[in-house]
């Protein structure tokens, strides 16, 4: 089974824009998707997220990914003009009985969000053996 049978997107428009009350811009990050036979892999880009506002969880067979990326001033420096500012990301993947959510792992690296989806073991190729 390919991993589009396994996780499937969810997503509304690109981006939506900030409320009146100036709230964060939130868009849908970009997302690569690899499989191999034990599991899936996610990497997706999130840039000026730091880890600490960086989160992953799945509820009702659903994993949520979001994070919040914020652009300090250099020391020294005032804001006169803002177009990147406070950016939220956020994307829901539907995952199918075949990943091990109790097992789903996520580490962030310049930016990008690894995720690793283990596969449950009846969703694995298995290679039965012919006797005569």
């Amino acid at each position: 089974m390919t991993a589009k049978h396994e996780v499937a997107t969810r997503e509304g428009g690109a981006v939506q824009q900030a409320d009146a009350m100036g709230a964060a811009r939130v868009q849908i990050p970009v997302v690569d998707v690899y499989e191999d036979k034990d599991r899936i892999r996610l990497f997706v880009n999130m840039p000026g997220v730091a880890l600490d506002s960086a989160k992953v969880a799945v509820e009702n067979a659903v994993l949520t990914i979001s994070g919040t990326s914020r652009l300090q001033a250099p020391d020294g420096y005032q804001l006169i003009g803002q177009e990147f500012g406070l950016r939220g990301f956020k994307r829901e993947f539907t995952l199918s009985d075949q990943v091990q959510t109790d097992k789903i792992a996520a580490r962030m690296k310049q930016g990008v969000l690894d995720v690793t989806l283990p596969k449950a073991e009846k969703s694995k190729k298995k290679e039965v053996q012919i006797t005569t």
